[in-house]
């Protein structure tokens, strides 16, 4: 269906059609958690159709956190690395989106909290396919993306997100 700017009008192509495929987005900003409940050790995941990097910048370096680059249907991607998120420490981030065709378009960012009960790099989604996460005509969530929520997984709330300097997150009203 395409993607909608902040005016309401379809982002388009050089060519004036609806941007659907082959096209790329890269895009920095910070998480930063504004309660201490929401401090500790994080895994990342994607669910991507095409190519998702994330990058953290951690003690000043940049640090390849998770990488599902290339052509593939939607599948999960699962971090190799945990974060230690603080309250009131922001980290850096950038996110690399490849879209190829557009038989499927999918990006979406995932954490959840380590805990002793679920080992980070332990779920079985990683690395499966993930076309029968939604179904693909409505976007409604199928059971195999409600049993990934229900081992503690959620998208990365906008709130979290900031942008550098004094830009504003236009997600976040």
């Amino acid at each position: 269906r395409g993607f909608i700017t902040q005016s309401g009008d379809k982002v388009k192509d050089d060519s004036g059609k609806d941007l659907l495929e082959w096209f790329a987005l890269k895009y920095y900003a910070e998480i930063l958690v504004l309660d201490a409940a929401d401090e500790g050790e994080y895994e990342f995941s994607s669910i991507s159709d095409d190519g998702h990097i994330f990058e953290a910048q951690i003690n000043g370096v940049w640090t390849r956190i998770l990488d599902e680059d290339g052509l593939h249907a939607p599948r999960w991607g699962c971090s190799n690395k945990t974060i230690k998120l603080v309250k009131d420490k922001p980290l850096p981030i950038r996110v690399y989106y490849y879209q190829g065709p557009a038989s499927h378009i999918a990006n979406m960012f995932h954490w959840r909290k380590v805990s002793a009960a679920i080992p980070p790099g332990t779920d079985p989604s990683c690395g499966k396919e993930a076309s029968t996460a939604f179904n693909l005509t409505t976007s409604v969530p199928n059971k195999a993306y409600k049993d990934f929520v229900a081992r503690g997984w959620e998208v990365v709330p906008a709130e979290m997100f900031y942008l550098p300097g004094t830009a504003v997150n236009p997600c976040v009203e």
